[in-house]
């Protein structure tokens, strides 16, 4: 139906494995960066501390691996949203009864297989429709790719 457009050279597959250039310079600024912003709150260490309190703090309501995500309350969702600075403006529709009864268990289908990373694109995907009531969906997949770095 449609033709190939002008110009156009035929689609190449895509590579099987994602590709990462990294910069040994740019990791080694930015890592530098990363440490002396953080001597004004008490250094590294404290910011590593904080990023294990707040996975543990996700661990413990969803459940290590999510395995808790079908039985979540909106006060105890509510609390996460703290930490999701992406999602907190956005969410409030979903924080209520009935809207709210969609996300344990699309929560649960998206961390059920967590440990296996091949289908995670398919999982943001399938939450994102539906969670996300259609229009500008990008807050959804910022809440989902939170649920899923924060496990």
């Amino acid at each position: 139906m449609f033709g190939a457009w002008p110009g156009r050279r035929d689609s190449t597959p895509a590579p099987a494995r994602v590709v990462l250039e990294l910069s040994g310079p740019r990791l080694d600024q930015a890592l530098g960066k990363l440490v002396s912003g953080c001597e004004a709150h008490g250094g590294i260490e404290r910011y590593v501390e904080a990023l294990k309190l707040k996975s543990t703090l996700f661990q413990d309501v969803l459940g290590a691996t999510g395995g808790r995500a079908h039985e979540l309350e909106p006060t105890e969702f509510k609390a996460l949203c703290a930490f999701m600075a992406t999602v907190r403006r956005r969410i409030a529709p979903l924080l209520e009864r009935p809207a709210f009864d969609v996300l344990p268990g699309a929560i649960s289908r998206l961390v059920a297989a967590i440990a296996d990373p091949r289908q995670t694109d398919a999982r943001v995907a399938s939450f994102v429709a539906e969670v996300g009531r259609g229009g500008d969906d990008r807050w959804v997949r910022d809440l989902a790719a939170e649920l899923l770095h924060n496990l």
